[in-house]
């Protein structure tokens, strides 16, 4: 494979910056012209969306998004799923699930198979709708699918992308795909994620820290708090509870930027539950309320599935019933 360059988030974001500022001025232009610049403005903004979204900006990011797609619902001739998918993204990350449920179904609804360029970040975004819903093995399906989509069409800076996305998801899988992905291509975005694989190999403290310090130099605040996060895990099982304390302050300083969102990944660290994956979605629905079989059918599981997970997590837990899952979760 060849290698490539990029200086941001890959190709498709390159000129974000000159885009936007350009679309704005043509934007006031048109108000004197008989040229309909709304679409391309629209566009800016979806794409300044994205970025957003990267830094962890979820609020900002959804505010653009909405004027973005209130123009581009009626220009067919833009693609408004892409930028759809993003928003159901950010307000998955507020906690907003129905909105995010919504503006998910109509990015699915109004999607075209003849624009396929974004999909594979569609559904990369979609993915995290189902992550933030505690449907964790759901989203890393999802990712798994997207990537080998973005293999297959040589889209190698949107695998790389959510490559960094499973690694975050807890897939050690991720790893060494992506390791070897990014040493073709030279950015500062590529190296993080390499990094980010390194110390998911290694386990290592220092690994984790060097991965925070990359994401955080790049502006990632959602990754690199999570990553402080597990770093302070680390240094607390390795006897130092000082270095804990500093990575645990960093975390909460990325984590502060991010304008109230709360990702999946940030919240399985610091809960630091000894539960498997599954067994941590089964807990979050029972202590939500949902019976077994309503657990069954989001999980795609059997009851008695739900229910074996529910008796190892209450022996790790300390509990005894369902009734004390919302104490310990609050805990």
């Amino acid at each position: 494979m060849p290698r490539t360059h990029s200086n941001d988030m890959g190709y498709t974001f390159g000129i974000v910056s000159s885009m936007r500022t350009g679309f704005l001025l043509l934007g006031l232009l048109a108000t004197a012209s008989t040229i309909d610049a709304r679409p391309a403005v629209a566009q800016a903004y979806a794409y300044q969306g994205r970025i957003l979204l990267f830094q962890g900006r979820a609020r900002s990011a959804v505010r653009l998004l909405n004027e973005a797609v209130t123009t581009l619902r009626d220009h067919p001739t833009v693609e408004p799923s892409w930028c759809l998918a993003h928003l159901a993204e950010a307000h998955a990350l507020l906690g907003m699930k129905e909105e995010a449920k919504t503006a998910a179904k109509e990015a699915d609804t109004l999607r075209r198979k003849e624009s396929p360029a974004f999909h594979v970040d569609e559904l990369r975004a979609l993915a995290w709708v189902d992550a933030q819903d505690n449907c964790t093995s759901s989203a890393i399906d999802q990712l798994w699918a997207a990537a080998d989509l973005a293999a297959s069409r040589g889209q190698h800076t949107f695998e790389i992308v959510i490559l960094g996305d499973l690694l975050r998801l807890g897939e050690q899988g991720a790893a060494e795909r992506s390791r070897k992905l990014t040493e073709h291509v030279d950015a500062a975005w590529s190296a993080a994620i390499a990094a980010h694989a390194a110390a998911v190999l290694s386990a290592d403290a220092v690994d984790l820290e060097t991965a925070a310090d990359a994401f955080r130099s790049i502006g990632s605040c959602p990754v690199a708090a999570e990553l402080w996060a597990a770093a302070s895990v680390a240094r607390q099982r390795d006897g130092m509870p000082a270095r804990a304390t500093e990575a645990a302050r960093h975390s909460a300083e990325m984590a502060e930027r991010c304008e109230g969102a709360r990702t999946q990944p940030l919240e399985s660290v610091v809960t630091r539950f000894p539960l498997s994956r599954r067994e941590r979605e089964t807990v979050k629905l029972a202590a939500s309320g949902a019976s077994s079989a309503q657990i069954a059918a989001v999980l795609s599981i059997s009851v008695r599935t739900v229910e074996s997970h529910l008796y190892a997590a209450f022996a790790k837990l300390g509990v005894t019933d369902r009734n004390q899952l919302a104490d310990v979760l609050r805990e």
